[in-house]
């Protein structure tokens, strides 16, 4: 039988603005480069940062935060080093005043108007034909599409890509009412470091899922996602 997910009463409501993860905590966990996720939450040098994190003097991301990097990283991961991150903080400006939000992107809107108007302008910046804001929309849909969310709209939790496809597997989510939003299996409590490190230890894949609970599938995609397990 699956382990159920357990919420207290205390967690019931997700703390997403909570100062959480350092930079390198959130890279690790959405499998970004560590520079790529300071440039944006941090600054770079005289530019100053495209995302408003909880915590700024202590540099920390809260679980709003880490969807924004999420979301941002759909239209950023292949032009990262080439995009200036002038023309982010235009597109995301514009985006502030349109949904009333300091961040737009973990809005429940920016799935269809916001993730139109991102394409769109983003695209004309970037000099994208409209087949190419196209695209960039429906990778953004595909990226949003990974976060659910509460009944205010509020992102309560992240459902990680373990692979490069934004199609691929959704059973590892980050949540932070469960294991202080630490990585684990979908709908499970079932930490994904844990069956990691089983895995190093010399369990097998079937050993686990039975210890788990889980199928085999979650098992494998779980090993596949933790970064110290090649």
């Amino acid at each position: 039988m699956h382990v159920q997910m357990v919420r207290s009463r205390e967690v019931a409501e997700p703390a997403i603005d909570y100062p959480a993860y350092a930079p390198t905590v959130a890279a690790r966990y959405l499998r970004l480069p560590v520079s790529t996720v300071r440039w944006w939450t941090l600054g770079n040098g005289a530019h100053l940062p495209v995302i408003r994190i909880a915590d700024p003097h202590e540099q920390l991301l809260s679980f709003r935060n880490l969807t924004e990097v999420h979301v941002l990283s759909a239209v950023m991961c292949q032009d990262r080093d080439r995009v200036p991150i002038s023309i982010v903080r235009a597109v995301l400006t514009l985006l502030e005043e349109d949904l009333c939000s300091e961040h737009p992107l973990s809005e429940p809107e920016m799935l269809g108007h916001g993730a139109e108007i991102f394409a769109k302008r983003f695209g004309q910046l970037i000099n994208v034909s409209h087949h190419g804001q196209v695209a960039i929309k429906a990778l953004l849909d595909a990226y949003l599409d990974r976060i659910d969310r509460d009944e205010q709209g509020a992102p309560m939790r992240l459902i990680v890509f373990t692979r490069a496809q934004p199609e691929g597997p959704r059973h590892v989510m980050i949540d932070p009412a469960v294991h202080a939003g630490q990585p684990c299996i979908t709908g499970s409590t079932v930490r994904v470091e844990d069956v990691a490190n089983g895995f190093r230890d010399g369990q097998s894949v079937s050993e686990l899922a039975r210890a788990h609970g889980r199928t085999g599938e979650e098992i494998e995609e779980a090993i596949r996602y933790w970064p110290e397990v090649k």
